[in-house]
C-alpha cells in the first residue's frame, strides 16, 4: 500500500510540473548515438563504454532513425549474430517530439506507446535530445532537493540574472 501510494503521489507531482516545463529544459543531450550503418558489435562497444541504456540509431544527417536498447542488442547478438545491422535490430516507429514542446506531451506520448525513451528533434528534424524514464526520475529528484529554488533548463537560483 505504501508503494502505490508512493508512486501516485509522484506521478501527481510530475503531473503538476510538467505543464511548465519545456521538454528541452529537461531532456538528455550528451549521449551516443549510432549510425545505421552500424553493426551490433560496434553497438555492444558503445554500451560497455557508456552507462546508456538506449541509443537512438542515426543517418549521416543526423536524422532519428530508430532506437536500439540493450536488450534489443543481446537478443540480437544471441538470436543473429555480433555482425547484425542494427537497423535489423532497432525499434522503428518511435514517438518523437519537438524540443520546444511541453514535458507534459512527451509524457504522455512515453505513456500511449510504452517507449523506454523518446527523440527529440530540432525544426530540421535533427535529433538534439533524448528524453527517458530515467530524465524524468533525476529532473523530480532535483526538484526534491531544492523546492522552488531550481529551475529547470539552467539549474539557477529563481531571481538571479545570468
Amino acid at each position: 500500500v505504501y508503494l502505490a501510494a508512493t508512486a501516485d503521489a509522484q506521478n501527481a507531482q510530475i503531473r503538476e510540473i510538467s505543464g511548465s516545463v519545456m521538454i528541452s529544459d529537461v531532456m538528455i543531450t550528451e549521449f551516443a548515438t549510432l549510425d545505421r550503418s552500424a553493426t551490433i558489435d560496434d553497438a555492444i562497444d558503445t554500451l560497455l563504454a557508456t552507462t546508456q541504456r538506449e541509443f537512438p540509431v542515426v543517418d549521416a544527417a543526423g536524422h532519428f532513425e530508430g532506437l536500439l536498447t540493450r536488450d534489443d542488442m543481446i537478443r540480437a547478438l544471441k538470436e543473429k549474430g555480433p555482425s547484425t545491422p542494427v537497423v535489423a535490430a532497432m525499434r522503428r516507429g518511435l514517438p518523437t517530439i519537438h524540443h520546444r514542446k511541453r514535458l507534459e506531451e512527451s509524457l504522455r506520448l512515453m505513456q500511449e506507446s510504452h517507449s523506454p525513451a523518446i527523440a527529440v528533434l530540432d525544426g530540421s528534424n535533427h535529433l538534439v535530445g533524448l528524453m527517458t524514464h530515467e530524465t524524468i526520475g533525476e529532473m523530480m529528484m532535483v526538484r526534491a532537493a531544492a523546492p522552488g529554488r531550481v529551475r529547470f533548463g539552467h539549474l539557477r537560483q529563481t531571481g538571479s540574472r545570468s
